[in-house]
């Protein structure tokens, strides 16, 4: 299996060295290191990082996703997974080399994916903003615990009576 073993990193392109010591080339424009997601269920986005094209005009993204179980670049047909692509809501304060940069450097780190530390969206929020934040799952735990802590609630009014 073919991975990343280190980048170079330009102002209009990057080289990624894959570990067989192929070189491929991804080459930047207007979109490069900007955030792009695509919904795996109705109210979760998948987000990834678009780093470029290659010489072929295929697209590349930098992801974090479980089935992989840590970062990884993908072509663009990957990463779509046959849903439309949206732009991320999330806006960047990090430059766009910048951002790519974080994102490649996570993908070296081969960091394990974990749904309440470091998901898809911690990896792009650490990338745009360098910072981990995942709405999805701080939404998710936010509404069960009111749903418990209105439970709970009832049962303190219930008893109470």
């Amino acid at each position: 299996m073919r991975y990343m073993s280190t980048f170079n990193l330009f102002n209009d392109r990057v080289d990624i060295m894959l570990s067989d010591g192929e070189i491929v080339t991804l080459y930047f424009n207007q979109n490069s290191g900007r955030a792009y997601y695509r919904n795996k269920l109705p109210a979760i986005k998948h987000p990834g990082i678009y780093i470029g094209s290659d010489q072929n005009g295929i697209e590349y993204f930098a992801h974090n996703h479980p089935f992989q179980g840590k970062p990884t670049l993908v072509p663009g047909i990957d990463f779509s997974d046959g849903a439309n692509i949206f732009l991320y809501p999330e806006f960047a304060t990090n430059p766009p080399l910048k951002v790519i940069e974080i994102a490649l450097n996570r993908i070296l780190s081969a960091e394990k994916y974990t749904l309440m530390t470091f998901n898809c969206q911690d990896f792009v929020n650490e990338a745009l903003i360098s910072k981990r934040k995942s709405p999805a799952v701080n939404n998710s735990f936010g509404g069960i615990f009111a749903i418990l802590l209105a439970g709970l609630l009832l049962s303190f009014a219930s008893s109470s009576k």
